[in-house]
C-alpha cells in the first residue's frame, strides 16, 4: 500500500510538471514514436506491475493523444484532483453501457494511443494461461484489438528505482494478425503466454508494485467467456 501511494504521488507529480520531472532509465519511447511512423494508433499494454500512467506519459508526449481503457472506480476527489492538475488521459471507461470495443477501435483509427491493462479481466473477452505456475485468466482485449485493428502493439512497464528514478522496460512492437487454419482464441493464448513470459520474471524482481489487489487465479465475479471467433471485423 505504501508503494501504491508513492506511485500516486508520483502519477499527480507527472501530470503538473511532465516526465522531465524524473530521471528515467532506458526509456524506449523510440519503439512508440516508430509504430506511430506507420501513419496508424498504437495499442499500448501496460499492466498493473509499476506505473502505467508514467509509461504513457513518458513513451507517447503530449503529440498523440492517449486513451485509457480502464474501470473508472477511483473515488471522484482523486479523479477532480488529477483533472485539474492537466495532461490526464482521456478515459474510456469499460463499465460504461455500449460497445466498448467499437469506442476503441475508433480510437485507433483517429491515430490515438490505447492504453490497455494486460492483467485484470475487465470483462469476456480472456484466455486462461499459467501465471508463476498456476493457471490464471488474463484479457485477450488488448490483443484481439490489435489483429483486429492492424495496428502495432507496443509493451511496457515503468519500474520505480527511488525517489522521482524510473526504470522504463519497452519491447519491441509487435504486429498481430490472425492466421488461418487455426482458432482465434488458441492464437490468443500463444500471444498472451509470451507476454506473461515477460512480465514474471519483472513481477519476481519487483514484487510490492504488482498493484493487483486481489488474486488473479480466483477473481471473484469472472465474466463468462467469449470467444474470439465470434468477433467479426467490421467494413468500412
Amino acid at each position: 500500500f505504501h508503494a501504491d501511494a508513492l506511485g500516486l504521488v508520483d502519477r499527480y507529480l507527472c501530470l503538473l510538471r511532465g516526465p522531465a520531472a524524473f530521471r528515467l532509465v532506458g526509456e524506449g519511447r523510440g519503439a512508440v514514436q516508430a509504430a506511430l511512423g506507420e501513419g496508424r494508433g498504437v495499442v499500448l499494454l501496460t499492466s498493473h506491475l509499476g506505473n502505467a500512467d508514467l509509461a504513457g506519459a513518458v513513451l507517447v508526449g503530449d503529440e498523440v493523444p492517449i486513451r485509457a481503457v480502464r474501470v473508472q472506480a477511483e473515488r471522484p476527489e482523486i479523479q477532480r484532483l488529477f483533472h485539474r492538475a492537466g495532461r490526464a488521459p482521456e478515459v474510456i471507461d469499460v463499465s460504461e453501457p455500449g460497445p466498448t470495443m467499437v469506442r476503441i477501435l475508433a480510437a485507433l483509427r483517429r491515430g490515438c494511443v490505447v492504453g490497455m491493462m494486460g492483467d485484470r479481466v475487465v470483462d469476456g473477452y480472456w484466455v486462461e494461461v499459467p501465471v508463476l505456475g498456476r493457471p490464471a485468466p488474463i484479457p485477450a482485449g488488448p490483443f484481439l484489438v490489435a489483429a483486429l485493428a492492424g495496428v502495432p502493439l507496443v509493451a511496457s512497464f515503468c519500474l520505480k528505482e527511488g525517489a522521482r528514478t524510473y526504470r522504463v522496460v519497452t519491447l519491441p512492437p509487435r504486429r498481430l494478425a490472425f492466421s488461418p487454419g487455426r482458432s482465434r482464441d488458441e492464437q490468443l493464448e500463444d500471444w498472451i503466454a509470451a507476454f506473461v513470459a515477460d512480465l514474471e520474471p519483472l513481477v519476481r524482481q519487483y514484487p510490492y508494485q504488482w498493484f493487483n489487489f486481489f488474486s488473479i487465479w480466483s477473481p471473484a465475479g469472472l465474466p463468462e467467456r467469449v470467444s474470439a471467433d465470434r468477433i467479426r471485423p467490421r467494413r468500412g
